[in-house]
């Protein structure tokens, strides 16, 4: 994938990611708590993409603050590209990744990326470019 890489925080616990699935009430992904165990927050980058994979307390206070508990309950808010957007993955078992921008939440206006977090990010392509394309 050959991304550059600043890691932001130190591993996740299982603790951290247990009290997240709590959370959430849903297992993540493997993908996503595998990257979090590597770095609790991870920034990456090739140009012209660049997200940052949120820390366990930032997923939980991101869905706060931004309003997914009202607009999309259902969300788990896991990256920020950079350009004002989410990256989200959908409770319920689904691994797919979709992309919605931070001021307009709402399943309606997401746009899936990928079927997986590894599919999204072997993309060359920055999410905003599919909510452009709409």
């Amino acid at each position: 994938m050959n991304y550059e890489r600043q890691d932001i925080g130190p591993p996740a616990t299982n603790d951290q990611i247990a009290e997240l699935e709590k959370r959430f009430g849903t297992t993540l992904p493997t993908e996503l708590a595998g990257m979090l165990r590597e770095s609790n927050g991870v920034t990456l980058w090739r140009d012209p993409k660049e997200v940052q994979i949120l820390s366990t307390h930032e997923m939980g206070g991101y869905f706060e603050c931004y309003g997914f508990s009202k607009w999309m309950p259902d969300a788990i808010p896991f990256t920020m590209d950079g350009g004002g957007n989410f990256l989200t993955l959908r409770r319920g078992g689904e691994q797919a990744v979709y992309v919605v921008a931070s001021g307009n939440l709402g399943w309606d206006d997401a746009v899936k990326l990928s079927e997986t977090i590894l599919g999204f990010l072997q993309d060359a392509r920055c999410p905003s470019d599919y909510l452009h394309e709409r």
